[in-house]
């Protein structure tokens, strides 16, 4: 500015001033983060349902921070009832509505084969290049159904793929397909190790499971006795039944145990809980939103699943300070 000359500099200022008056730097910084991010391209994401399950609860909050940046995401389910994470509302959506359960073992093929044939019609009609798939059997589906369309497709594995008793088939599908995608991902270092022994591949990556930040407010809980926290789907996995049959054996007279969770055991474990007699110190709370009030409260969280994969429970409870009994 000294360099140039009064009238040269007087016009300058004038619309510096102008520029400045008139921009708005909130507006200018989204341009530039969306010309020069590193952009991915349209994905479209597979996944059975948006149940409060710790594999949904990860993708939710991919789905939205993807969603937040500006990326054209397409999710995939089989069906949407009971959906517990609340998604953006930018997330395209394809519902194939094919969540039937199966009688016998055809009707189960069947019901796959339509599956497939679902998946394969919604890829095309979509155009997206890139898929991600969660959870062993969608991703068996998913291989399956993008044969032949030039799809990079990224397969999600999410649980223990050693102690999980799958059916001989699926295991050899697993074997077979799997080396047929773009990408495996792991959420446990032993299950990247075993992949790449069993598949013989490189393209194996481990990412650990998102953790959900303990809030700084939590809500206040005023329970009337003292209780231990079990989280998880009702399933046979978890053992619910070995862990409620177990504690009522034990002589704790002013302790509850609050299971939080739902699924198709639940009616059993309700059943258990009557012919037991410990209704008044076993409670089935179903799904709960915010755990962390009961992770504040609880003497501790009891694990006694038959095997998991990096459970996301777990983690939460321990960034609480929550002692936790677990398993092997």
């Amino acid at each position: 500015v000294k360099l140039i000359n009064n009238k040269k500099r007087n016009k300058f200022l004038n619309v510096t001033n102008f520029l400045l008056k008139n921009h708005n730097v909130l507006d200018h910084t989204q341009k530039i983060i969306k010309n020069y991010r590193r952009i991915h391209g349209p994905l479209a994401i597979i996944i059975e349902s948006m149940g409060a399950g710790g594999a949904q609860q990860v993708l939710s909050r991919l789905i939205n921070h993807w969603c937040l940046r500006g990326d054209d995401l397409l999710l995939i389910t089989f069906n949407k009832k009971k959906e517990y994470f609340k998604l953006s509302k930018n997330l395209k959506r394809v519902v194939l509505n094919c969540s039937i359960p199966s009688k016998n073992t055809v009707h189960k093929i069947i019901l796959n084969l339509y599956r497939v044939f679902l998946i394969r019609r919604a890829i095309k009609e979509n155009q997206y290049k890139k898929i991600i798939s969660f959870i062993t059997t969608t991703n068996i589906l998913t291989l399956i159904s993008s044969f032949g369309l030039n799809k990079k497709v990224i397969v999600c594995e999410r649980n223990d793929i050693v102690q999980q008793k799958s059916l001989s088939l699926t295991n050899i599908l697993r074997y077979i397909l799997y080396k047929k995608s773009w990408k495996i991902t792991t959420n446990t270092i032993k299950a990247k190790f075993i992949l790449k022994r069993y598949l013989k591949i490189s393209n194996i990556f481990y990412f650990p499971n998102l953790l959900r930040i303990k809030p700084k407010i939590i809500k206040k809980m005023s329970p009337s006795r003292d209780f231990f926290l079990a989280i998880g789907r009702l399933v046979p996995q978890k053992n619910f039944e070995f862990l409620i049959k177990s504690f009522s054996k034990s002589n704790m007279k002013n302790v509850d145990l609050l299971i939080i969770g739902e699924g198709k055991e639940k009616e059993k474990l309700k059943k258990l809980i009557n012919d037991l007699n410990v209704g008044h110190k076993v409670k089935l709370l179903g799904n709960v939103k915010n755990p962390y009030p009961f992770y504040n409260k609880a003497k501790g969280l009891i694990m006694v699943s038959n095997y998991e994969g990096s459970p996301n429970v777990l983690w939460e409870a321990l960034s609480c300070g929550l002692p936790c009994i677990i398993s092997d």
